[in-house]
This record gives structure tokens, sequence and C-alpha cells, in this order.
């Protein structure tokens, strides 16, 4: 389900994470997940991927929570490298 996101660059949720974790043990312990797609601009960075033992859907109120979360720690990561490599570079934020 997260390449599902990634491919159609939107959010995934309310959906079964067995796809994610075909043929591994933790395949059935998982009941829900949410993806979202991350972004610097146009440029698609990865996903943010969430899974949950008990919840059986992720709410509109949590997907808000996770992209309010993503903004604002992008923001700041990139501001940070724009600071060290100048505004036209940009560098991982994942060290």
């Amino acid at each position: 389900m997260t390449g599902f996101a990634l491919a159609n660059r939107s959010a995934v949720n309310q959906l079964h994470p067995s796809l994610d974790f075909a043929g591994l043990e933790i395949e059935r312990e998982y009941r829900s997940m949410a993806a979202l797609p991350l972004f610097k601009d146009e440029m698609l960075l990865g996903a943010l991927s969430v899974y949950s033992t008990e919840l059986d859907y992720y709410t509109d109120d949590h997907m808000r929570l996770l992209e309010t979360v993503h903004t604002a720690g992008f923001r700041r990561a990139f501001k940070r490298d724009a600071a060290r490599t100048g505004p036209n570079r940009m560098r991982s934020p994942i060290r």
C-alpha cells in the first residue's frame, strides 16, 4: 500500500497493511495502515507509513496530524540544510 501511495502521489488510508507485509510473520499482527508521500516542492522523496495493531482505520484527524508532522519537520530540515549548503542545493534531511 505504501507503493500505491508513492505511485499515485497521494495519501492512502483505511486499508489493511497486508500487502506491505506479504510473506512476513508480522503480516497478521497489524490491522490498519496509512501512508503519506513526502515531497519537497514537486520532488517525491519517499513516504511516511504508519501501522496499527489496534485501530481498525486511521481517521481524517490522524491524517491531518501526519500532514502537520510532515510539513513542520521538512520545513525545519530544509531550512537548516539551506543555511548550511545554500538555498539552491538540497541534502537529505535524514542523517
